[in-house]
């Protein structure tokens, strides 16, 4: 039996009052962590010759190694320029041509998950070709087939592909696993015989499971990496606007991307960046630009796609390249008027 004397019942009734007389913290106002400009890298002209390294012709694709640095691919220049966290430009390797310190219409790079090799598909799709840190040569990887798409890392010895529709097929796998050393494609899946735009589509690899945004769908598909198999798809709070082909002049064709999503992970939690764009009613010429572009922010909260505000803006039309630790990487498109990047981080 317990027995409660007349001053242990005071000092728990004050200690019960003194709790409810405390204001109680509203977690509705805790502040949430907000991507925030951290380094802006690019120029419109060189006013002087230290200028010349922060002006680009075409950035088609940049990563991040394990220090933050940035390397940096020039589409037109054949070149890829490195950068420190903070901006300062550090140096440079690749020219144009099928040598050894070389590439031939490179078209993306990845760094490796060690930070010392770096990888280049080039030669329109059909090799890809390793370097280490500093930038030196290290081998050919040859591809059994072409490949346009985004690629990642799986593990040292592993790459996941996002291939597109092959001419004349009419279904195809949409996500491929390289074995770098046997040079090979050792698993296929995400069977479609839907013709995606390989150009914009990423995934995210976490815990067995690869989420993809398949070309213009307004969904994040997952699928089980070990069997292949899909598993389930969730709806982004978008409306989805299929693309539409649009007839110009007696020879072109122009294709109208109305929205697109990729995925990615920062700080431990998938987001999906969401892109929407208006066009005149007719193309005004071969770039066709669009009149306006918009961006939002979903983050992958249980089963469901939670916006999330205050995403910056931004005064040219957004691309996002990669993403690391709590850093992602964006450009400007080919229709603004200067390439830029920019690094935003997660405070």
């Amino acid at each position: 039996m317990i027995t409660f004397t007349k001053m242990s019942v005071t000092i728990m009734l004050t200690a019960v009052l003194s709790t409810i007389a405390q204001p109680q913290k509203d977690s509705s106002s805790e502040k949430r962590p907000q991507f925030v400009i951290a380094t802006s890298i690019g120029l419109s002209e060189a006013k002087k010759d230290e200028d010349k390294p922060y002006m680009f012709s075409s950035i088609l694709s940049a990563d991040f190694d394990l220090e933050g640095n940035i390397y940096a691919l020039d589409y037109k220049e054949a070149g890829i320029k490195v950068f420190a966290p903070s901006g300062r430009f550090r140096g440079r390797f690749l020219r144009p041509g099928q040598g050894p310190g070389e590439a031939q219409n490179p078209l993306r790079l990845r760094v490796s998950p060690d930070g010392k090799r770096i990888f280049v598909l080039h030669q329109n799709g059909f090799q890809i070709k390793e370097f280490d840190g500093t930038g030196n040569f290290v081998h050919i990887h040859p591809l059994p087939k072409q490949m346009f798409g985004y690629f990642d890392f799986l593990d040292d010895d592993r790459l996941l592909f996002v291939d597109g529709l092959p001419f004349g097929q009419k279904s195809y796998a949409n996500l491929k696993v390289y074995a770098i050393r046997e040079h090979k494609f050792e698993k296929e899946f995400a069977v479609t015989n839907k013709d995606y735009f390989t150009g914009f589509q990423r995934f995210v690899v976490r815990e067995g499971i690869v989420w993809t945004c398949p070309g213009d769908l307004m969904g994040l598909q997952a699928y089980d990496l070990k069997t292949g198999s899909w598993q389930k798809t969730l709806a982004l709070p978008e409306k989805y606007i299929p693309f539409k082909n649009i007839r110009w002049g007696q020879n072109f064709q122009k294709t109208r991307l109305w929205n697109y999503a990729q995925p990615f992970e920062c700080a431990g939690n998938i987001y999906v960046l969401v892109t929407r764009q208006q066009f005149t009613p007719e193309p005004q010429g071969l770039l066709d630009s669009p009149l306006s572009r918009r961006t939002t922010l979903y983050r992958l909260v249980g089963e469901w796609l939670v916006k999330e505000p205050d995403f910056p803006a931004f005064d040219f039309y957004p691309e996002f390249l990669s993403a690391q630790n709590s850093r992602i990487l964006i450009s400007s498109s080919p229709y603004d008027l200067y390439p830029r990047l920019v690094v935003l981080e997660l405070r």
